[in-house]
């Protein structure tokens, strides 16, 4: 048998569970089985038969049933702040513990930056050193940030970004093999570009180690084969005029011009070194090669260091001549004859 009392208490409603006696001006008043009561000051109680007890008292105080004993506690410090205790909600028992749930707006603060503070579930948890396991997927609507530099996958592999070398992401995995990168989307064939940022250039492999190139078309293996490698698709020129640009390196001019056919190339610059192109007259007419600039002095060829322009004029040898054109300098082009039967005839010097 346990007691409760509280001789200035003026309680609004008591709702009983199982038996309780109370007790009005220090004396019995009345035994109470799951009933409802006025203005008492005194409780006592079957701790072996009461099952539960609720007493709300007004706005400041409530009563609650602990173990075997009542306590008498203030509203304030149930629903408001509670110092100096030990605290457990809802320990070694199966119901649910819900905080600021229903239609609550106010915000809802764990911990106040003095202690740590740990998760510990049935599926994930989150030590006191913030180390989380057990995670599905994560969903961020801002930038995530890993200072330690480490993302660890499934079987040890890892994306280290920037912490062996600033600037550098580095692929690993835990054993020894390849590192394979690979693109992907909603089919099999999804496209992967790698490229440096503006005019920034971009380098694949290093000094210290082989390369190669495979694709579907063409390749080159780590000893530097070639495979199938193709040139631009020809120019076909049929009015005696072209003008070709630095972005057209490669390419190959045929000239079916019933005239003599002029082809005008570049002046030579940063754009133009190493730029080479291929013409090729298949008429039996004359072909001529000049800089944009006339009098430019841009063309080296065959004996003469400062040419204007190269053409090829040998009767009989008109017919599949050919010249290439290579962009030596950022001042100089060179140009060659493709067939040495087709003689090179280039402006003297000015």
């Amino acid at each position: 048998m346990a007691m409760f009392a509280q001789s200035n208490m003026s309680v609004n409603r008591l709702r009983v569970k199982d038996k309780i006696t109370y007790m009005v001006a220090g004396r019995e008043a009345n035994s109470l089985t799951n009933a409802t009561v006025g203005a008492i000051n005194a409780l006592v109680f079957d701790s072996s038969n009461v099952s539960a007890v609720t007493l709300d008292s007004g706005p400041d105080t409530l009563l609650t049933k602990s173990g075997s004993s009542m306590k008498y506690i203030s509203k304030a410090s149930l629903l408001g702040s509670v110092s100096g205790h030990a605290i457990s909600l809802n320990p070694s028992s199966n119901y649910a513990v819900n905080i600021n749930t229903g239609t609550s707006t106010g915000a809802l603060t764990l911990g106040g930056g003095s202690g740590t503070v740990a998760v510990n579930s049935s599926d994930w948890d989150i030590t006191t050193e913030g180390v989380a396991t057990g995670l599905g997927n994560i969903t961020s609507d801002g930038d995530i940030i890993a200072t330690g530099g480490d993302i660890t996958g499934a079987n040890g592999n890892a994306i280290d970004i920037g912490e062996a070398t600033d600037g550098t992401i580095v692929f690993s995995r835990d054993d020894a093999g390849t590192v394979t990168i690979t693109s992907a989307d909603n089919n099999a064939d999804a496209a992967l570009t790698v490229g440096a940022g503006g005019t920034g250039a971009l380098t694949i492999g290093d000094v210290g180690s082989t390369t190669a190139v495979l694709s579907s078309g063409w390749g080159i293996t780590s000893g530097g084969l070639m495979n199938q490698l193709k040139l631009p698709a020809p120019v076909a020129n049929t009015d005696g005029t072209e003008t070709l640009d630095a972005t057209q390196s490669g390419v190959i001019v045929t000239a079916a011009y019933a005239g003599t056919t002029t082809i005008t190339i570049p002046d030579p610059g940063a754009t133009t070194v190493g730029v080479v192109y291929y013409l090729i007259q298949t008429a039996n007419q004359t072909l001529t090669v000049t800089a944009t600039t006339a009098n430019g002095n841009s063309i080296v060829c065959d004996g003469v260091a400062t040419s204007d322009n190269v053409s090829i004029t040998t009767a009989g040898h008109l017919i599949g001549a050919g010249m290439v054109v290579i962009g030596i300098s950022a001042t100089q082009w060179y140009v060659g004859s493709l067939n040495p039967e087709s003689l090179l005839t280039p402006e003297a010097a000015d």
